[in-house]
């Protein structure tokens, strides 16, 4: 039975500059951007041609789940209010509301989707018949699309009968191991060369949100300010979708998320400046690696 080892650096962008190491035989690692990001495919070679399903999946959602154009079911949802059971954009559209209004619930608000506080995900109405969203209300869904995108390429890939998949999108990271042999992952320190932690990543996924990259960018939907005082905040979860989200519910509430997190079973790792500027780590008792409270 081949082994098959993988060091991933968690970051927003990072895999742009080949952060991702690949040890042993049988394994490639394809980039391409995707999501305003670099996307890395780590995939045995044998299944190197899937790639191009793959992409048709990920360009198929990313265009679904963008805010910013008219045409995709969110600029619809955001127009029309209303998105029929029959409806392509349904089931898209029913999964990403199902897990905002559950991070939402669990984090008391600290993760909403609606845009810049000024709707929420809990007024949305997921009936039968289709989708229902209130007068007036402006929908996001980028805290939680990379990472549904991230889980719909995995999911492919063990339908179609596939060994192993890992999927680096910007520090959203998936995994598909049939072997469950596990990989490592090493959340990076963006002010310091040692990582803030590894894991030993066998299935579920990890996100990470911080400000380090592209400076303060995250509103807290509660106040409609932007927020930014912890450095970095990370997430492990059995998906990716659920993953993004709570990356970002943590890091809107500082260190009281890694309590809150953790009460819907959600592990989390923050980074933060302490005196004299020294990065200090801390994570609740569900984060599977080696830091703990």
């Amino acid at each position: 039975m081949k082994r098959y080892a993988v060091a991933v650096l968690l970051g927003l962008v990072l895999v742009a500059v080949a952060l991702v190491r690949i040890q042993g035989a049988g394994l490639v690692r394809e980039s391409f951007v995707l999501m305003d990001t670099y996307v890395d495919f780590v995939l045995p070679k044998q299944d190197r041609g899937k790639l191009r399903d793959l992409l048709a999946l990920a360009r198929d959602l990313e265009g679904k789940l963008s805010f910013y154009r008219a045409d995709s079911c969110v600029g619809r949802l955001n127009r029309g209010g209303w998105i029929p059971s029959g409806d392509p954009c349904y089931p898209v559209l029913r999964d990403v509301i199902e897990v905002s209004k559950e991070v939402c619930k669990g984090s008391g608000g600290a993760f909403d989707p609606g845009y810049k506080g000024r709707a929420s995900a809990m007024g949305i109405e997921v009936l039968e018949e289709g989708i229902r969203a209130p007068e007036g209300g402006r929908y996001d869904f980028s805290g939680v699309a990379k990472g549904y995108i991230v889980d719909r390429l995995i999911e492919r890939a063990e339908g179609e009968g596939m060994e192993f998949l890992m999927v680096n999108a910007g520090g959203d990271v998936g995994l598909f191991d049939k072997r469950q042999m596990g990989v490592w992952v090493e959340v990076r320190n963006p002010l310091g060369r040692r990582p803030l932690d590894r894991v030993r990543l066998r299935g579920g996924a990890i996100a990470t949100s911080g400000s380090y990259e592209r400076g303060r960018h995250i509103w807290d939907p509660r106040s409609g300010r932007k927020v930014g005082d912890l450095v970095s905040a990370s997430c492990y979860a059995p998906n990716c979708a659920l993953a993004d989200a709570w990356a970002t519910a943590v890091y809107v509430l500082g260190l009281k998320g890694l309590e809150v997190s953790e009460r819907s079973g959600i592990g989390a790792l923050v980074a933060f400046l302490g005196a004299g500027g020294r990065v200090e780590v801390r994570a609740n008792r569900k984060w599977p690696g080696r830091r703990r409270w």
